[in-house]
């Protein structure tokens, strides 16, 4: 779908049935321009590799030493950026560079007459995740348990009854300068700023408060979110000046390491664009 940050999604293969044990020596993920991460997984084992910045135009095979035995299973994942795209884009699985894939290509011995593991995907508990959220086992399940409406979702929402209507995650937090639907979590911090919180149960109450919001998730570059009231840029890659628009009444302070503590998204403040590289970021 598109207006997605991090969208997941994960196929499984196995248990595996009986065979000898194999060798993996080489490991490559595959996917097209809207896939950012992608790692792989094997039960009692964890994460066997990964890649966090994917690069659709830099893909390679990597060298990797593990065993696959019978009755293990492997979990493949992948993360893709659909912001370009608008809301109620269908982004289609399949061969052609339009559409995307997650595909784990390995290289192992002894060869055996064995194809491989194809899994259908159906988007009935979306919750935006990656490698940053996941458990030792490279799993999204405790991050999205109970919060299939995360930060980012809510914020896509642009009037209160639209971010009402999302359930009992989301809130409008509507101020003089700024209008945002956002996390229930932060409710409190929304009051602080001494802007209003109207929740999904106070929804006739959306009539009172200002249509229109800033959402500031939807904004993909420094430049953009440093120009937009109530929105602050959280930068997630120093050397690109990649990063995130987040609204300022959350955005945490920044600890010794000079890193955002935030429970969305991890980088340092960078307020002003001043990143000197990342050009495109700033446009």
């Amino acid at each position: 779908p598109g207006q997605r940050q991090k969208h997941h999604v994960a196929g499984t293969c196995g248990p595996v049935g009986s065979i000898p044990e194999l060798t993996v020596f080489s490991l490559a993920g595959h996917g097209h321009g809207a896939m950012r991460q992608w790692w792989l997984a094997k039960s009692g084992q964890g994460v066997l590799k990964k890649d966090e910045v994917f690069d659709y135009n830099a893909q390679k095979f990597e060298s990797v030493d593990f065993k696959i035995n019978t009755g293990d299973t492997l979990t493949s994942h992948c993360v893709y950026e659909t912001m370009n795209f608008a809301e109620g884009t269908v982004l289609r699985g399949g061969d052609e560079t339009k559409d995307e894939m997650c595909l784990i290509m390995i290289g192992y011995y002894p060869a055996l007459p064995i194809g491989g593991c194809m899994t259908g995907y159906a988007n009935d508990q979306e919750c935006e995740c990656d490698f940053s959220d996941t458990d030792a086992a490279g799993s999204c399940a405790a991050h999205c348990a109970g919060n299939t409406e995360s930060i980012a979702q809510c914020q896509r929402a642009s009037t209160c009854n639209e971010c009402t209507a999302l359930g009992s995650a989301c809130g409008w937090c509507s101020a003089s300068s700024f209008q945002i639907c956002t996390a229930t979590e932060f409710s409190a911090d929304c009051i602080a700023a001494g802007a209003t919180f109207t929740s999904s149960a106070e929804a006739t109450n959306c009539a009172a408060v200002t249509a229109a919001g800033s959402q500031c998730a939807l904004l993909d570059k420094c430049g953009q979110c440093a120009q937009q009231a109530g929105c602050v840029w959280c930068v997630t890659d120093a050397t690109s000046g990649e990063g995130n628009c987040l609204l300022d009444f959350t955005t945490p302070t920044v600890n010794s390491a000079g890193v955002c503590a935030h429970p969305a998204f991890g980088g340092v403040i960078d307020a002003k664009c001043e990143v000197s590289v990342g050009t495109l970021q700033q446009e």
